[in-house]
């Protein structure tokens, strides 16, 4: 009986141990909040923040939690994430390319689904697939790009470089190639 009970609480302490958040890596980070204030931290590396974020003042210190709509950037050695207003609904987006044109996205997780969407970046093994919201920022307005709006609202935003909309136009670029496309626009002359 002893035999039985051994090995289930060795996988039982294991799959703790594994999902444990004081397992989880924490990097050096500057949070400011939407009052303005500035907290040097370190936040959990995560490439998904959703509605909290969780941080430590000091690397050996307890994990606190600031709800993501009380955020306004967050700055580590490595990435750069900002708050932004996209129709009715603040997300905290992560920059990609920065230029005349910054492209942001921001990743959700989709428990459950048992296919990719569309806008789908990779799928992991489990149960969660992230999707990926993607959003543009030009002349100091939002723009969330979708699938279905793509076409349109990227002609329009990069209008000034008429190869680029020639090409978005005769489907040389598509909705995949997002990040191509504005890297070639912020080098457009």
């Amino acid at each position: 009986m002893k035999l039985f009970f051994f090995p289930l609480l060795l996988q039982i302490w294991f799959i703790n141990s594994a999902f444990s958040q004081d397992d989880a890596v924490f990097v050096k980070a500057v949070l400011v909040n939407i009052k303005g204030d500035t907290i040097n931290c370190f936040i959990q590396q995560n490439e998904i923040f959703e509605n909290q974020i969780p941080y430590k003042e000091i690397m050996d210190g307890k994990i606190s939690y600031l709800a993501s709509v009380k955020i306004k950037s967050i700055t580590t050695s490595r990435e750069y994430f900002k708050s932004v207003q996209l129709g009715n609904r603040k997300f905290l987006v992560a920059l990609v390319i920065e230029g005349k044109i910054n492209l942001f996205k921001h990743l959700t997780r989709n428990f459950g689904r048992d296919k990719p969407n569309a806008q789908s970046a990779y799928s992991e093994e489990g149960s969660s697939k992230p999707s990926i919201l993607y959003a543009v920022e030009k002349d100091q307005a939002y723009f969330r790009v979708k699938k279905n709006n793509f076409e349109e609202l990227m002609t329009v935003l990069v209008s000034d470089c008429p190869s680029l909309v020639q090409k978005i136009k005769t489907k040389a670029f598509v909705f995949e190639d997002l990040s191509s496309i504005i890297a070639e626009y912020n080098s457009c002359k």
